[in-house]
């Protein structure tokens, strides 16, 4: 509704795969400075985080994508899916997930590091079901998420 307040359960940010530095220990290798603790312009602001049984959901949205959709299962990680719909001709890409690292508090590598100012923190690596698509990483960072029962229903405007 249009007078309900935003909500802003943490953030995600997904980009190419290569970008990121493909193959590196993700602990010895500094891809660049470290982005300071709560600097995330532009990242796509999660509205949506749940977790039911073991699989988290996670809706985000941003002025360029007009949803993404993630689920993730940190006990399998081949298991997650994901799709973005891009721009105004809603143009969906969707894939599955390959690889998933939980980074640790007191992680030191650069390109997750950020992370740390969230309780729960992310690093994964999915593959795109047609090949128009680019292998991406995604850094998933929640505050907060809402346990939800097997069975249960969840309404769009339920409070996460």
């Amino acid at each position: 509704m249009a007078n309900e307040p935003q909500t802003d359960y943490g953030v995600l940010q997904f980009l190419p795969y290569h970008t990121f530095g493909p193959d590196r220990d993700l602990r010895r290798y500094d891809w660049r400075e470290p982005v300071p603790p709560g600097t995330f312009t532009g990242w796509p602001r999660v509205h949506t985080a749940i977790r039911r049984g073991g699989v988290f959901v996670i809706e985000a949205s941003s002025p360029d994508f007009s949803r993404i959709e993630l689920r993730f299962c940190p006990e399998k990680p081949d298991v997650g899916k994901y799709e973005i719909h891009r721009g105004r001709y809603e143009e969906v890409e969707r894939g599955h997930s390959v690889r998933l690292k939980e980074v640790p508090v007191d992680e030191t590598d650069g390109r997750v590091a950020m992370l740390s100012a969230f309780q729960v923190r992310y690093f994964i690596v999915t593959e795109p079901d047609t090949p128009r698509w680019r292998r991406l990483v995604w850094l998933v960072g929640l505050r907060e998420f809402r346990a939800v029962e097997e069975g249960e229903a969840i309404e769009d405007n339920d409070a996460v």
